[in-house]
Order: C-alpha cells, then sequence, then structure tokens
C-alpha cells in the first residue's frame, strides 16, 4: 500500500459518517412535500430531478434533509447517489448519510466517495440477496477510505462539482438537440399525414410500409457454429436517444436460445416500455463477426436496401413513430 500525502489518513467510513435515519410520521402535517424513491434517482447522476408529490400518498417514513447525501442499497450495481438539495422523504431502500462533524469531513465531499468505484465495489461485495440484494449501513460502515485535511477537502470538492456542473450544462445541450432533432424528424418524415385517409404529401410521395424497406426480426442462418464469438448486447446497454454504449462477447452456443439475432447494420428497436418512449434504439455496428445476440425486447430492421439503413433508424427514432407503438 502506497504512503498517504502528508495531512491524509485512513478511516473507517462509520468514523466520520453517520446514518441519520430521521422518522417523519406526518410529512404533510410538517410542510414536506417531496417524495423519493430509487425510481428517481439517476445512476451517475448527483442530482434528484424527479419525485412524487404527498397527494399521491407514501407509506416512506424516512426524512432527508438538505445537505446529505442519499444511497441507494439495493442493488447498488445501479451507482444510485444523489446530493440532497430540498427536504423530503425517501424509500426505506435509501440511506441518509451526513458527517459527523463538519469540521472533519465536508458535506459537498461526501456525495463523491459514495460515487467512488472503491465505495460501490463494497457495497456490491457486502450486499446480499439473489433477486434484490441490498448491503446494509452495517457493512458500509467499516469501508476504509484516505482521508484528506479540511482544505485539501474544499479544493477537491470545489474541482468535483465544477465538473458535474460542466457535465449537467452538456447534457442540457444534448437534451435540446435530441429534441430539436424529435420535431425536425417528425416533420421530415409526415408521420402525423401518414395517419389520415387524405393525406396531404408532396408530390412524388406514397404511404408505405416498414416492411417494404425493411426485413422484420430475420432470422439466424442455420449452421453457425457454437464456437462463433459474437456481441452481446443487453437492453442497458442501447442507448436513450440512440446508440450501443458497450457489448461484451459470447460464444454463440451460450446465447444462441432465449436472445434475438441480429447483424452488422441491423436497426433495434426497443419495444417494451418505457424504453421504447425513452428513445433505445442503435444501428447495430463494429459487432464481432458482424454478429449478434441480445434483449428477446428488440424488434430488428434490416434494410433491403442498405442505403435505407439511416432512413429506417431515424425513422424508428421519431417521436410520432414511436408514440404510435404505445397506442
Amino acid at each position: 500500500m502506497s504512503a498517504l500525502n502528508h495531512g491524509w489518513k485512513m478511516v473507517m467510513f462509520g468514523e466520520v459518517v453517520k446514518n441519520a435515519n430521521f422518522v417523519e410520521r406526518d410529512p404533510e402535517a410538517n410542510g414536506i412535500e417531496r417524495i423519493v424513491g430509487l425510481e428517481h434517482i439517476d445512476p451517475e447522476n448527483l442530482h434528484i430531478r424527479r419525485w412524487n408529490t404527498i397527494e399521491d400518498g407514501t407509506s416512506f417514513t424516512r426524512k432527508f434533509v438538505p445537505g446529505q447525501t442519499l444511497f441507494g442499497k439495493r442493488r447498488a450495481y445501479q451507482r444510485k447517489v444523489a446530493y440532497a438539495e430540498f427536504e423530503g422523504i425517501c424509500s426505506g431502500d435509501i440511506l441518509t448519510f451526513e458527517p459527523k462533524d463538519n469540521k472533519v469531513l465536508l458535506p459537498e465531499l461526501l456525495p463523491f466517495i459514495c460515487q467512488s468505484n472503491a465505495f460501490l465495489d463494497h457495497a456490491l461485495g457486502t450486499s446480499a440477496g439473489s433477486l434484490s440484494p441490498r448491503t446494509s449501513w452495517k457493512a458500509l460502515k467499516d469501508f476504509q477510505f484516505p482521508l484528506p485535511p479540511l482544505d485539501e477537502q474544499k479544493r477537491i470538492a470545489e474541482i468535483l462539482w465544477a465538473a458535474d456542473e460542466a457535465a449537467e450544462a452538456y447534457e442540457s445541450v444534448l437534451l435540446n438537440i435530441e429534441r430539436a432533432i424529435d420535431v425536425y424528424s417528425d416533420k421530415c418524415f409526415l408521420l402525423h399525414e401518414a395517419r389520415k385517409k387524405k393525406p396531404n404529401i408532396p408530390s412524388g410521395w406514397k404511404i408505405g410500409f416498414l416492411n417494404e424497406i425493411s426485413k422484420i426480426d430475420p432470422s439466424m442462418p442455420k449452421g453457425l457454429p457454437d464456437e462463433l464469438e459474437v456481441s452481446f448486447v443487453p437492453m442497458e446497454s442501447v442507448n436513450e436517444g440512440g446508440g450501443i454504449s458497450k457489448c461484451e462477447t459470447k460464444k454463440l452456443g451460450d446465447v444462441r436460445k432465449g436472445y434475438t439475432y441480429f447483424e452488422e447494420n441491423d436497426v433495434l428497436f426497443a419495444k417494451i416500455t418505457p424504453c421504447m418512449e425513452n428513445g433505445k434504439g442503435a444501428i447495430a455496428e463494429s459487432l464481432k463477426n458482424s454478429r449478434a445476440m441480445g434483449s428477446t425486447e428488440y424488434y430488428v430492421f434490416r434494410a433491403i436496401k442498405p442505403e435505407d439503413t439511416q432512413f429506417i433508424y431515424y425513422l424508428t427514432m421519431s417521436g410520432v413513430f414511436r408514440m404510435s407503438g404505445t397506442m
């Protein structure tokens, strides 16, 4: 183990952090309006953007306050950590951390400690249960980490929050671009006209069907060997807004049954809600041996003419097309 920097020291998480665990049994009477469940905390994002209101009703009693760090103890691999910027009630599957002494550990640094790979690895390693593995405060308080002196904590926290602010601004720009593309693509494809008995479309256009320009869910060719290495693309590997973020390599024999087959340049479309509404889809590219297996919740479109691949992708990514799938 390498020597620590001057002034730094190894500490146990439970030495400097407490699990506040405040209880509030009548939030409405005490002016608390927001209810936060695990589903409201986005992976790898410290900001809570969604919540239920007290009018929706709740059985939760755990209270959190501004400045606390919220940590999702169930399925810790989802990396759900948030920094509370308002008061509310949260699920029992969310732990509420705060420093024991703000002169020893800054509240602003705590969420980044909980976001660290080391902390999350410890949480995963101490989780129990097969379907919904959970870690516990008893296990987490034994996590060891190097704690810098307070002035160094301030410097690190300022840098990390500045980086977070830049990332949030970037995400906002991307969201606005995606919205603009969505509106523009809907207008370009004239999908709103396709439903009309007398569509108003330009000369030379016609109302067509996807199966006229693509093969839908094409079958796997016969005779592919079990030893063939292919890409494996589960639903979580397909991004909202388009693209594949990561995929594994597996032997075809291990994934031949129970998954969907597709090939290089096929278009993937998530047919399950809410993935469909959220814009999960992709053009399959850079596949191992040009072949892949993935979720059974994909529709696969293979362009009859290769030059139509991009057209099919943007068509299926358009808002009107996706909304038609929910009706």
